[in-house]
């Protein structure tokens, strides 16, 4: 068991290790979302491009990553929500549901493996053809309550926390006092980006180093992304140390320094998240600022 725990925490301590800020990627999409591309020629694009590169030369000398990483076993789903080891339960209709196996009813619970025990045929029905076995789609009611975590369901999550820490922002804020609107506002924007950034190449790196396994990655939810209230911020501090990575989460569920992202993933079967989206795809709110389909 110790064995296990401290090889466990070593392969976690290497996976965070190579998490970085792709700063080329900052650029690029910080350019595109804020359509610096598009600005006519002439003095005032130039400009801007100027204070462009000094807020990324800043954001890149004041950027300061640190990363927490905690996996936990998903024991259970209920409905709207679903419980991880430790007995915190997290809500929200379309994080439970992205989580679980499309098809299963809210409220069957799982196990990590099969009872060997466990039928996995029905008595065939008066003229089937089917020989009994239980079809992919039925209901809850007739279906094996471990589907979902033995067979093609989520079985972990990984909870972690990115930061880019204070530096930037404060920089930031110091400009835009100063009365040097532009470069503060770029900079606190390229800060946005890198956070992002790092929150992104988390996420794939637990896809590449989980591929070799025959596992599959989730694309990530935070507290405030589509149904998952704001508020289970204090349930992802339950399980993650924020602290580690030097963040303190406030009583309105701000995380300071502001520039900090806080997920969870899924893990399962290699065929689970095969297909993996920005939560933007399944949320509801088709109205918003921060909506992104990449």
């Amino acid at each position: 068991m110790a064995y296990a725990y401290l090889y466990n925490m070593v392969a976690m301590d290497n996976l965070t290790k190579t998490v970085t800020i792709d700063w080329e990627w900052v650029r690029t999409h910080l350019s595109a979302r804020e359509r610096l591309e598009k600005i006519a020629e002439g003095s005032t694009k130039e400009a801007v491009l100027t204070h462009l590169k000094e807020a990324l030369d800043i954001a890149e000398s004041k950027a300061a990553p640190a990363i927490a990483l905690v996996k936990k076993e998903i024991i259970n789903f209920k409905p709207y929500s679903f419980e991880v080891e430790g007995g915190i339960t997290l809500s929200g209709r379309e994080l439970s549901s992205y989580m679980k196996l499309p098809g299963l009813k809210a409220g069957v619970s799982i196990c990590p493996e099969p009872p060997p025990s466990l039928k996995l045929w029905r008595d065939p029905a008066p003229g089937s053809t089917d020989g009994g076995k239980i079809p992919p789609r039925l209901s809850a009611v007739s279906r094996p309550r471990f589907w979902g975590g033995g067979i093609k369901g989520a079985t972990h999550i990984y909870a972690f926390l990115v930061t880019i820490g204070k530096g930037v922002e404060e920089a930031a804020t110091s400009l835009m006092n100063s009365g040097d609107h532009l470069l503060g506002y770029l900079l606190d924007r390229a800060g946005s980006f890198a956070v992002e950034s790092m929150a992104k190449n988390m996420e794939d790196t637990l896809r590449r180093s989980l591929a070799p396994e025959n596992l599959s990655v989730s694309m990530r939810f935070s507290p405030g992304y589509c149904d998952w209230p704001i508020e289970e911020q204090f349930k992802l501090a339950g399980i993650i140390d924020f602290a580690k990575a030097g963040v303190v989460l406030t009583e309105n569920c701000v995380m300071i320094p502001k520039k900090s992202i806080s997920a969870v993933v899924g893990i399962g079967p290699k065929v689970l998240f095969a297909k993996v989206k920005s939560p933007c795809a399944v949320c509801n709110m088709k109205v918003c600022d921060y909506r992104r389909i990449d």
